[in-house]
């Protein structure tokens, strides 16, 4: 599901370095930059050992060559000419200097020799003392290699038997060719390969880079973006969330626990919508003991289905005029039993006048014309039990009235009766009088 901004209109995503996907680019990023640079440094390294050791095998080269031209000319007689052997060698550019070193055996034998050929500096007399000399000197942002090969007195040096020109002792030390090496061509070489080795290893990493972005963000960043935009949503109370992101993956798993989880809330949804339009019969499967909420959601279910239960029996026993039946409060736990605690005592609030006013009419009934109801009732029970006195009393008073006309007429007849004696009296003392006259 896209995220949307409050507006409606689709949110445009914002770059973070907290996003997954900057976090795993620059995890590959870092991993390949730390590699390049292991690679480049062990290249370099190598390459300038491979150079170093091209360069030896060179000067190794030259200094043969130069011995044997030197010692061609001592068997020819020709050594006035020696120096052509120097002067050709450092003909080639990458020669710098190539010197014959003249020892002190040489010199005591021969003459001091000419003046490059006198030892000018340690290196020299380092080599003249008989120690091999090869050391790399930077000079001008340039390496230069420098070579010097002492030149030991032996019966087969080079397949040459020095003693037999050189009264010496064998390895006694009669001079040395120095030759300096320029390695700046190999060394530019070498840099214009490593930067074109750069530049093409740089190029794959940068599309190879963006390959991993664009997967990490299809198969990664927008699922789990789609899945939290489905998850707030479901936070805010919506279930009607769609997760259709598919893989074989992890990030499909967690999609496909996602869609599960929806259906799961939407079928509480549901239930839950059923169970409030008073749908007794709504069903939600509990899935175990661990599922808390549709366990919950069955006892909700089956404590409502009670509490209907029992509502319906007390409406048949108030329909059937059983007002003393009252409902088990004590089985329904919190706001239930609460509830039925206070349908008993509405019924009690309807027994209560009914009970007193039934004894009363008894009364009534049996001539006890003082019968009354004196409970405190309110509304309509209140008006009832006003009216029940009200005819209780106008009934009393009706009775006292006849009572009273009763007794009236009762003393009038008495009156007449008195009366009738007075006039049978004297009609019969008339009569009498009649008769004696007669």
């Amino acid at each position: 599901m896209a995220e949307t901004s409050p507006s409606g209109r689709r949110a445009r995503p914002r770059f973070s370095l907290h996003t997954l996907q900057a976090k795993v680019v620059a995890l590959v990023a870092a991993a390949f930059l730390v590699t390049l640079g292991a690679a480049t440094a062990y290249t370099v390294r190598s390459q300038r050992a491979a150079i170093l050791a091209t360069a030896t095998e060179q000067a190794q080269a030259l200094a043969k060559m130069c011995f044997d031209s030197l010692n061609v000319m001592m068997l020819t007689d020709n050594m006035e000419s020696r120096e052509i052997v120097t002067r050709r060698l450092a003909q080639d550019p990458k020669v710098v200097e190539a010197r014959v070193i003249r020892g002190e055996p040489v010199t005591a034998e021969y003459d001091e020799g000419l003046d490059g050929e006198r030892p000018v500096d340690d290196l020299d007399h380092r080599a003249l003392a008989g120690e091999g000399v090869a050391r790399v000197e930077t000079v001008d942002g340039r390496r230069v290699f420098t070579f010097i090969r002492p030149l030991a007195a032996s019966e087969s040096r080079y397949d040459v038997n020095c003693l037999m020109c050189h009264h010496v002792e064998e390895g006694t030390v009669l001079g040395a060719i120095r030759i300096r090496y320029s390695l700046a061509e190999a060394d530019a070489a070498f840099a214009a390969f490593l930067r074109r080795t750069l530049a093409i290893n740089l190029g794959l990493f940068g599309l190879g880079l963006a390959a991993v972005a664009w997967w990490v963000r299809r198969g990664a960043v927008l699922p789990l973006r789609r899945m939290a935009a489905t998850a707030r949503e479901i936070a805010a109370g919506r279930v009607d969330g769609v997760v259709a992101h598919r893989s074989r993956d992890e990030i499909g798993a967690l999609a496909e626990a996602f869609r599960a989880m929806v259906a799961y809330l939407r079928a509480m949804a549901e239930g839950a919508e059923r169970l409030a339009r008073g749908d007794a019969e709504a069903e939600v499967a509990c899935q175990g003991d661990h599922d808390r909420l549709g366990c919950a959601f069955g006892q909700l279910r089956e404590a409502f289905r009670d509490l209907l239960a029992e509502g319906d029996r007390l409406l048949a026993a108030a329909r059937s005029g059983d007002l003393h039946r009252r409902a088990e409060a004590g089985r329904f736990p919190g706001a239930f039993g609460e509830l039925l605690e206070g349908i008993n005592r509405a019924m009690d609030a309807m027994a209560a006048p009914v009970d007193e006013t039934l004894p009363a009419l008894e009364r009534l009934a049996a001539g006890d014309l003082s019968a009354r109801v004196t409970g405190d009732y309110a509304g309509e029970y209140g008006q009832l039990k006003e009216a029940f006195n009200g005819a209780a009393e106008g009934l009393a008073r009706v009775v006292r009235q006849v009572n009273e006309r009763s007794e009236a007429v009762a003393r009038a007849a008495a009156e007449i009766a008195e009366e009738n004696r007075d006039l049978a009296g004297r009609l019969e003392q008339e009569a009498a009088s009649l008769e004696e006259t007669a």
